[in-house]
């Protein structure tokens, strides 16, 4: 048998080298690149620095002078309820747990708190939040695995930051001062978690779990509150699920969990309406990835499990008319339109 040929390195592909004549020079006299494509010049000028092609010490120092400024302008930019790493996002998602009849009243400290969820990217910079106001314990529940540990701890550094500044940042007019936050903050090594050490975090009190809502790692009646963003319209058996919610929170423990009821393909593709799903006759429970059902008719379900309704709020309606309606799948076809519109449902709740 011929032995195989030695593999040879192969030359990077045109777009993946430094444009020659010095990068910073390239940038600044570029007027009719598009700015996608000075933004990949950017980053391979980062990533060329410890290589063959290092950047000269008057394109370093020019670099580093436009990163910075980048850096600031960037933050401000990306300040928007999208951006999982944002404040704006924190100061949102806090108000939407904690605006409303039954959960603006409660107290916080020394409450355990379980978000269903959390997100792999940041999964823990909410409940860090609650934490710092004084909650007990908090933990963040979500299928897939951290994503990035060193990104994600430095994330907890920032949110630590942001009520240290001003607790108004993030909570708004709730009652807490700087000088409390700098209480609490004493469970977190901000030190640590600046460097991307996840060491930096006490488990007693903020705990990530990857784990499924069907098998809760928790007791019974273990928690305070269970909240989720955008979570429970992709459980298929919806029951169970709610039934392990009710398993895992006290008598009076509250919930509030925000219910996005619209065909998920519709959020990066605007030709798609937002129920198209519902004219899918599926072969599973779920359909790009939701379970369909309508946010109104979560509302039996959570009372059949023994909570009562505190609030609802509807941030979201989709008009049906007769040809579209047609189109629908039962039993969405035949179901009442004042339910059948409805895309989009904050529920807060609390258990008997």
């Amino acid at each position: 048998m011929a032995a195989p040929e030695p593999q040879r390195e192969t030359e990077p592909p045109a777009e993946a080298k430094l444009p020659p004549g010095g990068l910073w020079t390239k940038l600044t006299e570029s007027t009719t690149e598009s700015p996608g494509h000075l933004a990949e010049q950017l980053l391979l000028s980062l990533r060329s620095r410890n290589g063959p092609q290092a950047p000269t010490l008057h394109d370093e120092f020019m670099l580093n002078q436009l990163l910075a400024r980048l850096g600031l302008e960037i933050e401000q930019q990306v300040d928007v309820e999208t951006n999982r790493f944002s404040r704006r996002f924190l100061h949102d998602l806090f108000h939407t747990y904690f605006a409303g009849p039954g959960t603006r009243e409660s107290t916080i400290e020394g409450s355990t708190y379980l978000e269903l969820g959390c997100g792999s990217m940041n999964p823990l910079s909410l409940l860090t939040v609650f934490v710092l106001l004084g909650a007990k314990r908090a933990i963040g529940v979500d299928l897939d695995p951290v994503h990035d540990v060193s990104i994600a701890a430095r994330a907890l550094a920032r949110t630590a930051s942001y009520l240290l500044t001003d607790p108004r940042l993030i909570v708004g007019d709730y009652p807490i001062t700087r000088e409390q936050v700098a209480h609490n903050v004493r469970s977190l090594d901000l030190l640590k978690l600046c460097q991307g050490d996840p060491s930096g975090l006490d488990e007693s009190l903020l705990a990530f779990r990857n784990e499924s809502v069907y098998e809760l790692s928790l007791d019974d009646d273990s928690v305070d509150g269970v909240f989720s963003n955008s979570f429970l319209e992709h459980i298929e058996d919806l029951d169970r699920a709610i039934e392990e919610i009710a398993r895992v929170t006290r008598k009076h423990g509250i919930g509030c969990h925000n219910i996005d009821g619209e065909d998920h393909g519709s959020h990066t593709d605007p030709d798609q309406h937002p129920l198209a799903f519902l004219t899918v006759e599926p072969e599973r429970g779920l359909v790009r990835g939701c379970n369909r059902l309508r946010p109104l008719s979560y509302l039996p379900i959570f009372e059949s499990h023994g909570f009562e309704i505190l609030d609802t709020q509807i941030w979201g309606r989709q008009p049906v008319d007769d040809t579209l309606r047609a189109k629908f799948v039962e039993p969405f076809r035949s179901m009442p339109l004042d339910r059948l519109e409805v895309s989009g449902l904050i529920i807060r709740i609390r258990k008997l």
